[in-house]
């Protein structure tokens, strides 16, 4: 077997998702939590549900003849922080976002009309209602808008603020909008399991054009619910 890099945890580390995730994947957990995280990737090399690559669109993901579930990605990410009130929910409750490379930029003007220029990855750290391991779903609306809907309905944010976003802009706007707590962006190092990709994110861009003129550019995006095991700073 290959070697594995996996992040140290200085982060975050939920050793009840690791410990559930190996059980669903029918292994046993060891009494130590690094023996079991090798054991996970052990398990999930040899069933070829692990990737190191970052996600970049729900082609790539979910059409190929093994679908990598698991990933090991260091990403620039910023962490959101949402407080909440109910005892049955994490406090805060913290979700991490990682930008596609190119947002960053004007968009390729070599690209076609419509094609998609990277993927959002949106990291839940400890979610109130877990996911199974054997499921990864495309959905048709944004994976934002999935995260809002569960956001809404733990009350930590109304529907009625929810309505008010402009639905073209990123999810870090939208989150901050919301009342999200954003942290400066950083680089960490995350083992997570992948369980929701979308059909399309769309961001409206503002492009210049001829001086002071501009005009708005849609740009096609997909995004992705992730749920770490681990996360380490870089």
């Amino acid at each position: 077997m290959a070697n594995v890099y996996a992040p140290h945890s200085d982060v975050f580390f939920d050793r009840a998702r690791l410990l559930r995730y190996l059980e669903e994947l029918g292994s046993v957990p060891f009494a130590s939590d690094k023996h079991s995280i090798d054991e996970l990737l052990k398990v999930v090399q040899e069933k070829q549900l692990y990737t190191v690559k970052r996600p970049h669109s729900m082609e790539d993901e979910l059409y190929g003849s093994k679908t990598a579930t698991f990933a090991n990605n260091e990403l620039l990410a910023t962490k959101v922080s949402f407080s909440t009130r109910s005892g049955e929910l994490p406090s805060p409750l913290v979700v991490w976002v990682s930008d596609p490379p190119a947002l960053a930029e004007p968009r390729n003007a070599a690209l076609n009309e419509g094609a998609f220029e990277g993927c959002f990855v949106i990291l839940i750290e400890s979610h109130w209602r877990p996911d199974p391991v054997d499921r990864f779903d495309r959905i048709d609306d944004s994976c934002l808008s999935w995260l809002l809907q569960e956001l809404v309905n733990a009350s930590v944010v109304t529907e009625e603020a929810c309505k008010k976003l402009s639905q073209m802009t990123a999810p870090l706007e939208q989150l901050k909008a919301l009342g999200g707590r954003l942290d400066e962006p950083r680089k960490i190092n995350v083992l997570y399991r992948k369980s929701r990709i979308s059909s399309v994110a769309a961001v409206e861009a503002v492009e210049k054009k001829f001086g002071f003129f501009s005009s708005k550019l849609r740009r096609e995006f997909n995004d992705m619910i992730g749920h770490p095991i681990l996360i380490g700073s870089v």
